[in-house]
């Protein structure tokens, strides 16, 4: 289509309102089946999940491809955990430092952003001092639509002339 006015503008977004209320309708009226069907899945998910890790000794492969789809034990990657609440994040790290002196610890150095553009905003920074460091602030608009809904309190015609 092709808009020549803001008027042509208010009928679209009409009309987008208009689209937006008929799917929310239709999500609204099939909620309650939609929820149920989600119950059952959920249901049927944990009796095959038991049934399987109980008779896990018959997977020949972690994974048993049958008619339907397949079901299967994913081996999950590694993962790091404390040994017990008596070892903290902090107090592990501690640990490290002593027993692996140079190993096992990072160190993130990072530029700060916030700080940069508080004194950007506080003219403590300028575009020429930013230059001078390989920055530059740029301030970018994103373009939205935002359409008023007939259960909101305007109607407006869904005709858009062409």
């Amino acid at each position: 289509m092709k808009y020549e006015t803001f008027t042509d503008i208010d009928h679209a977004l009409a009309m987008i309102a208009k689209n937006q209320e008929t799917i929310d309708k239709r999500k609204k009226k099939y909620e309650s089946d939609i929820a149920e069907a989600q119950k059952t899945i959920d249901l049927l998910s944990s009796e095959v999940e038991s049934f399987c890790i109980k008779n896990r000794a018959k997977f020949k492969e972690p994974i048993k491809f049958l008619n339907n789809g397949s079901v299967g034990f994913r081996l999950n990657p590694p993962k790091i955990l404390q040994l017990d609440r008596s070892f903290t994040v902090a107090k592990s790290l501690e640990l490290i430092k002593k027993s692996f002196p140079g190993s096992y610890v990072k160190t993130k150095e990072e530029r700060d952003n916030d700080e940069i553009l508080t004194d950007y905003n506080a003219n403590i920074l300028d575009s020429s001092s930013l230059a001078a460091i390989g920055l530059k602030i740029e301030k970018s608009e994103t373009f939205f639509i935002s359409p008023v809904f007939e259960t909101e309190t305007v109607k407006i015609k869904s005709e858009v002339k062409r």
